[in-house]
């Protein structure tokens, strides 16, 4: 969701800052960003498109 008063982006679950599907990453916390967790997306197409879609 996009607010345009604030310029605020709340992404919700569309991108974490730490990698789910890596043990590693999640024991030391390297922030960078990435999209959700492979576990928890069912469907990739749907998701692409939804990140597409979000405001720039």
């Amino acid at each position: 969701m996009f607010r345009e008063k604030d310029r605020a982006l709340i992404a919700g679950d569309a991108f974490i800052t730490v990698k789910q599907e890596s043990p590693f990453k999640v024991i030391i916390q390297d922030q960078e960003l990435h999209g959700p967790p492979a576990y928890f997306t069912t469907d990739w197409q749907a998701s692409r498109e939804s990140v597409k879609n979000l405001p720039r």
